[in-house]
């Protein structure tokens, strides 16, 4: 890569991150999946049908930011619950939910920490012949809460329940947000089927990274086919969804990991946090691809330390400690993360 272009990709960087825009004055809000307070397990997958639910509801509702579930999971496994997710984290949406045969309850918690620190709670009973349109009566209370000016939505559309295509989607997003789970290439595969460029956002999303935790265990020459596979599902799936940031986000690593021009890496990963600036996975594909003086890298790396601060690791953790993408960038981020701890940037 020349010089001159060294220093344009730096400059489109540093202008992301130094320039006011509208999107960095919103509220960044983390949904969190729901607890399953019953000992029946099998059912801990409607958690994250409802958090997705709701974070979709919450999107076509307000202007408002969201925290990757990603940066969730290391929040959640590495934090203590009354800490927020990052210091710029405006809103933590949080609760649990039990059935009972054909009926149930949930629980809500709204915590918001800017610009004070206020609570509400929410609760309501369900029967599993009305459990969307309780849901949805909840979520615009819910938006309501947050900014009193919203309208509710009518004739929201989103996937119900009670269809096994659905169950299968969100167990294989609750198997990603495990410790340490890799998820099985069959199941990976059954996903494949149910799930394509026409298929919602998130469900591209969670089946794209999957696919490429899976590819690290592969063969190389199965490695790349996969990964291929993945490329061109994303590709697809960010002409349909060029506002998903997450999309963008994980079109941005494929292209890392199949060694594309970091011109590529870097443009791409600069749409997605145009979008939203807070997606540590397309931050830290610039920091990886941009070929930058260490004395310039630090503004990134503090920006990430920002976002993020449950994405670092240790030399002395083991491998079964939560790691970003189920340490898919373990010598990376350990590599980062001492140049982090060099320039006394606090890690939590």
């Amino acid at each position: 890569m020349g010089v001159f272009l060294k220093a344009f990709i730096f400059i489109l960087i540093s202008y992301l991150f130094t320039v006011p825009s509208i999107t960095l004055s919103r509220e960044l809000v983390g949904v969190v999946p729901l607890t399953n307070q019953r000992s029946n397990q099998a059912n801990d997958w409607i958690g994250f049908y409802i958090q997705a639910r709701l974070q979709a509801y919450l999107a076509e509702t307000i202007e408002i930011d969201f925290f990757p579930l990603e940066t969730l999971r290391l929040w959640q496994y590495k934090s203590k619950p009354s800490l927020p997710v990052s210091k710029n984290n405006s809103i933590l949406i949080s609760g649990s939910f039990q059935q009972v045969l054909q009926n149930g309850v949930v629980n809500i918690q709204m915590q918001r920490f800017i610009p004070e620190k206020r609570d509400q709670f929410y609760k309501i009973l369900f029967s599993m012949d009305d459990f969307e349109i309780e849901l949805d009566k909840l979520f615009a209370e819910i938006c309501l809460w947050i900014n009193p000016e919203c309208k509710p939505l009518a004739g929201f559309k989103y996937p119900i329940l009670q269809s096994v295509r659905i169950e299968t989607i969100f167990k294989y997003r609750q198997f990603l947000y495990i410790p340490g789970a890799i998820p099985e290439i069959g199941t990976t595969l059954q996903m494949k089927e149910l799930v394509d460029e026409n298929s919602r956002a998130e469900f591209i999303a969670d089946l794209a990274e999957g696919m490429v935790i899976v590819s690290k265990n592969l063969l190389l020459d199965e490695q790349k086919a996969f990964q291929g596979e993945v490329e061109l599902l994303l590709r697809s799936a960010a002409m349909k969804h060029p506002k998903d940031c997450r999309i963008l986000a994980l079109l941005a690593e494929i292209y890392y990991l199949n060694r594309k021009d970091s011109e590529w890496v870097v443009k791409t990963a600069t749409e997605a946090l145009s979008i939203n600036p807070n997606n540590s996975l397309a931050l830290l594909m610039q920091v990886l691809a941009t070929d930058v003086p260490d004395s310039d890298i630090k503004s990134l790396l503090d920006k990430l330390t920002e976002i993020n601060p449950w994405i670092w690791v240790k030399s002395d953790e083991n491998q079964e400690v939560v790691q970003f993408q189920n340490g898919l960038f373990h010598s990376e981020l350990l590599q980062l993360s001492e140049s982090v701890e060099e320039q006394n940037t606090p890690l939590k």
